[in-house]
């Protein structure tokens, strides 16, 4: 069996190695970035998710293996109008999650695919002729490439993808020291939109901010008065 992966992500990765380890198939996988580039910082990962990471090898991999940040299930709620005052709730997650840096992730799986025997292209950019060739040559076809989906767009007719357009900007934040927990933000700012905050460790002395700026939702807070309705958030 031969199967052809577009994507070298986490999804293109995982994917590949259980392709090669339970289907004992041919496996090649097709990234354009470079070998070594992972934008992005920290990520969260659930319990399945690190299990699955267990089955592949994580555990036979100990510089990979103490690389996992435990999330606090205690998580700090803020919220509230810029220039006002800032109301505060504590929840506790009913799912145990885990933090990473994403060039870690990456890494790990790198080599767990290389161990199981997986071929891996990077700086190659896929066209979408060459998805159709690669489909008319392979038993299966994954397309495993994140949003903008050349997989997706050559075969609309197949998946009949839909969207719509959206205006968030965001930075995604490297924050100094572990912040142990959960922090979840949403700041209105009168007139312009909501900011939302969410930050997370995804190491021993790291952690992630993901901060956006959600144009359009003025008519949603219009009105509101949070330090009148604790509940509001």
């Amino acid at each position: 069996m031969k199967v052809t992966i577009i994507g070298a992500g986490s999804a293109g990765l995982a994917a590949a190695i259980m392709a090669r380890t339970a289907l004992k198939a041919e496996v090649r996988v097709l990234e354009r970035a470079a070998e070594g580039d992972a934008p992005g910082l920290g990520v969260a990962l659930l319990p399945f998710a690190f299990n699955e990471l267990k089955m592949i090898g994580l555990e036979g991999f100990s510089p990979y293996a103490n690389s996992f940040a435990y999330i606090d299930r205690a998580t700090l709620v803020f919220a509230g109008f810029a220039g006002g005052e800032l109301l505060q709730h504590k929840r506790v997650q009913d799912t145990q999650y885990w933090g990473v840096k994403r060039a870690t992730l990456l890494s790990f799986l790198q080599h767990a695919a290389k161990r199981a025997g997986v071929r891996v292209d990077y700086d190659c950019a896929v066209s979408e002729e060459r998805v159709r060739s690669e489909r008319a040559s392979c038993d299966l076809l994954i397309g495993a490439d994140g949003a903008g989906s050349i997989v997706r767009a050559t075969y609309a007719d197949e998946f009949g993808p839909s969207w719509h357009e959206a205006k968030s900007p965001y930075a995604w934040l490297a924050l100094d020291g572990n912040i142990e927990q959960f922090i979840f933000g949403y700041i209105y700012v009168a007139g312009k939109g909501l900011i939302r905050i969410t930050a997370y460790p995804h190491g021993e002395r790291e952690s992630s901010a993901i901060v956006t700026y959600s144009l359009g939702l003025k008519r949603m807070f219009e009105g509101m008065h949070p330090e009148k309705d604790p509940d509001w958030f």
